[in-house]
């Protein structure tokens, strides 16, 4: 039996157990006996990131504007979400709103990674129509706004017209869209609202 003495040089230094970044590593040895000959072996190690992000929503609510559209980015519903090697895009379908979508409506949130795994997430957007509202009050010192001293009225009713473009309540202006009696809204009494 003859012994023979080798040692194993690891040329790029990783080690058993190591943990290999993202992307290619060439490992090499080079197994040298005794009387030093040697011997390469080399072989290719790929990780690859296969994981989705964590897609995180939270819920979101709009206001209609004058022209009846509300809009939502992406960050309105983002709520932290992650990804181990970094989040690339965040979107939102759908993004926009018109009067049809009062109410709640589900929205996605979609999440994707650098290297292009992605994520989903829903969320609710509550989408509120504008609205009109004001008081009717006692102006006690007559200065035409609503300050200390002045109290709101209870029981009156007040109509909503659509103007036929003349800029004066008449009879173009038609039948009321709506009507509604002043009342107690939030502690404050004389208010209305359409």
């Amino acid at each position: 039996f003859l012994g023979l003495l080798l040692r194993l040089d690891n040329s790029n230094g990783q080690l058993s157990g190591q943990v290999f970044p993202e992307g290619v590593t060439i490992v090499t040895y080079t197994v040298t006996d005794a009387v030093n000959l040697s011997a390469i072996c080399q072989f290719t190690i790929t990780v690859e990131d296969m994981t989705p992000p964590v897609a995180i929503c939270q819920n979101a609510t709009v206001q209609l504007d004058a022209n009846g559209m509300a809009s939502i980015t992406a960050a309105d519903i983002n709520n932290n979400s992650s990804d181990a090697c970094g989040i690339a895009t965040l979107s939102v379908s759908p993004g926009n709103f018109t009067c049809a979508n009062v109410g709640d409506n589900t929205v996605t949130l979609t999440v994707t990674d650098v290297n292009n795994n992605s994520a989903t997430c829903t969320a609710t957007v509550t989408v509120n129509a504008l609205s009109l509202g004001n008081l009717v009050y006692h102006d006690m010192n007559r200065n035409g706004f609503f300050d200390a001293g002045d109290t709101g009225v209870n029981g009156v009713v007040c109509h909503l017209y659509e103007d036929d473009g003349d800029g004066v309540l008449d009879a173009g202006d038609g039948e009321p869209l709506a009507s509604f009696t002043t009342t107690t809204l939030q502690s404050q009494t004389g208010a209305y609202q359409f």
